[in-house]
């Protein structure tokens, strides 16, 4: 299923990023807490909220979860920092919207409030 699936590519990213330049690019390796959080993220996370979601990694050793519509006027970008902080960007229907927040429910709530808009 569709969890499984976003579940195995984070495992998969997760045995690639472990280590320095795991990118080829200098990359910082990706921490354990932000895999932690990445994970409960996705455990927490509605999941008709999640069917396009795309998962990967950054340089800066986080966990990069994103999100596009068809016509692409809207995305999201949700970054799981290596303290397991989080950090949102994205564009709805040419609003701006960025910020950090931590993984409560206050944030599982908006962040699929967030996911639904692109949508």
């Amino acid at each position: 299923g569709l969890i499984e699936r976003l579940e195995s590519e984070l495992e998969d990213l997760k045995e690639r990023a472990s280590e320095e330049d795991w990118d080829g690019e200098g990359g910082d390796p990706i921490s354990n807490r932000a895999f932690e959080v990445a994970s409960q993220f996705l455990k927490d996370m509605p999941p008709d909220r999640l069917e396009r979601t795309e998962i990967e990694g950054s340089g800066f050793g986080e966990v990069v979860f994103s999100w596009d519509s068809d016509d692409r006027k809207r995305s999201l970008v949700v970054a799981i920092q290596p303290s397991g902080s989080i950090a949102i960007a994205g564009v709805i229907d040419e609003i701006k919207i960025h910020g950090d927040m931590s993984l409560g429910k206050v944030a599982k709530s908006r962040l699929g409030d967030l996911v639904n808009w692109v949508f």
